[in-house]
């Protein structure tokens, strides 16, 4: 009976191992990659040990890995290791969206007619090429801002005349 009471604390790394052990052979027997069988030790020590509350800490080559208990200082590093890094992927994410719907942008923009493309409700009139002369406020343009928008309009132009011929041609 004392056998049985010392077996079963252990029981879970007895399962753990025993499971490791044959990933190990049946990895050995395909002669799969070196990078899987590494694979799979990282995640004997970062998720099965782990959750054991064993943390296994690398040391110099010639010495083996130390064997520690797991310890309040070393779960809130990597909480704070994991949280770091979901951090970043979100913003990796955010960025590759907004990357995105930029690319969107710049490929729908040129489908824009010259003409139209001032007709918003911060413009209350337009000259014939389509271009705002009078802001809603009912003002007459600046000079400068009008010298701009006229540039903006010309190279929305190009490109629509571009799109244009592209599409005749398909």
């Amino acid at each position: 009976m004392a056998s049985t009471l010392l077996d079963k604390p252990s029981e879970p790394y007895k399962q753990v191992l025993q499971h490791f052990r044959t990933k190990v052979k049946d990895l050995a027997s395909q002669q799969a990659p070196a990078k899987d069988l590494v694979a799979l030790c990282d995640q004997l020590r970062d998720v099965h040990l782990w959750n054991l509350g064993i943390y296994l800490e690398d040391r110099n080559s010639p010495q083996p890995a130390l064997v520690r208990p797991l310890d309040k200082l070393i779960i809130e590093a990597r909480v704070d290791r994991e949280s770091a890094g979901i951090a970043k992927a979100k913003a990796k994410l955010e960025k590759e969206a907004r990357e995105a719907e930029r690319e969107k942008e710049l490929r729908e923009r040129p489908k824009i007619d010259p003409l139209l493309m001032f007709r918003a409700s911060e413009y209350s009139e337009w000259d014939e090429n389509g271009i705002p002369t009078v802001d809603a406020a009912g003002s007459a343009l600046s000079k400068n801002r009008r010298k701009k928008l006229v540039k903006e309009w010309e190279k929305q132009k190009k490109r629509h005349d571009e799109w244009l011929a592209t599409q005749r041609a398909a």
